[in-house]
């Protein structure tokens, strides 16, 4: 397994929808049929990168941002994999 970090220069620490959408989208296209994973930095980050690695952690509001965008992707998952389903 290999692993990453992109790192994306933008105006205010922000990506518009349409910046964000072109690199999900290449990150489809390069690994469409593999077994990947992308996993965007939460915008609350604050407790991480640190030089002193036991100040790195996550905080109880990025845990709580990913468990809410983790379901949220998962009904999406559910919703379009019906859809196909039904369609097929």
């Amino acid at each position: 397994m290999a692993r990453f970090i992109l790192d994306v220069a933008s105006d205010n620490g922000t990506l518009t929808d349409k910046q964000y959408n072109e690199i999900v989208d290449n990150f489809y296209k390069s690994f469409k049929g593999e077994i990947a994973t992308l996993v965007l930095i939460d915008k609350t980050n604050n407790c991480q990168f640190h030089e002193d690695l036991n100040k790195n952690r996550l905080s109880k509001t990025q845990i709580k941002n990913y468990e809410k965008e983790l379901k949220e992707l998962v009904a999406w998952l559910k919703e379009k994999f019906m859809w196909t389903w039904m369609v097929s």
